[in-house]
């Protein structure tokens, strides 16, 4: 027991830590959460809790070795080989489940891998990566993808490249799942390129008027029809980089 303790102590650290009485209530909700599911946690649940974290509680979350990314909560520390295998086997005992196949963790310390075998969500978060459509990504990169793809959209939709691919060793249609779970659709060019736009939020259906509504159509001047309206782009348009691109 002594043995195990050490080794969780040693190789998981902070995690048996106390908290310094110095850290604030939300930093500690955070890292007591954080903490429970080994290292890494969606961020769409502490929305209030991050926009009260001044500096000083930065500072702590720092400490502590935890980082804030658009999509996750993640330690650094444990995306080490030895983290995720310790963390592996802490959540198969804890879970107690019946898979029989070995449990999907990366070789060689690459950044992603595929796997098929079915795995609950809590699983992939206690070895932290984000896994999509059978494509698991480490968190970290996963992060720095999302954070590119997020400078790219201020310019407008933008064309899938190799600084997109590489850093997670993705292929085209892998990426278009990475990007589609973090909120982008995209369009196929006729050279076979696919570009990326935001998704486009619910929108309001046309209410159809009755003819009773309907107001009376009158022939338009010439005068009228020689005025050209303008037509504003909407810059998250697929058709605003078609446009640039002709």
């Amino acid at each position: 027991q002594k043995w195990i303790d050490d080794k969780i102590e040693t190789t998981l650290k902070p995690i048996t830590d106390d908290f310094d009485d110095s850290v604030s209530s939300n930093v500690r909700l955070i890292a007591f959460n954080l903490f429970n599911l080994l290292g890494m946690m969606q961020t769409e649940d502490y929305q209030n809790e991050i926009k009260n974290i001044n500096d000083i509680n930065k500072s702590s979350i720092s400490k502590l070795g935890i980082r804030i990314g658009a999509k996750f909560f993640f330690m650094p520390n444990f995306l080490k080989k030895n983290a995720m295998e310790l963390n592996a086997l802490l959540w198969r005992v804890f879970n107690d489940m019946s898979e029989t196949a070995p449990y999907p963790l990366p070789k060689d310390g690459r950044v992603s891998f595929d796997s098929d075998i079915f795995m609950p969500k809590s699983y992939w978060l206690a070895i932290g990566h984000v896994h999509i459509e059978n494509f698991a990504v480490r968190v970290d990169v996963f992060e720095r993808i999302f954070f590119l793809a997020r400078q790219k959209i201020k310019s407008g939709p933008f064309i899938e490249s190799s600084d997109l691919m590489n850093p997670v060793g993705c292929n085209s249609q892998q990426l278009i799942n990475i990007l589609s779970f973090c909120g982008f659709d995209n369009i196929i060019l006729g050279n076979g390129k696919k570009i990326f736009f935001l998704k486009q939020k619910n929108q309001k259906k046309p209410v159809k008027l009755s003819n009773k509504y309907k107001k009376k159509t009158h022939k338009k001047s010439k005068k009228e029809f020689s005025k050209k309206k303008e037509i504003k782009t909407d810059p998250n348009s697929p058709f605003a980089v078609l446009q640039k691109l002709l």
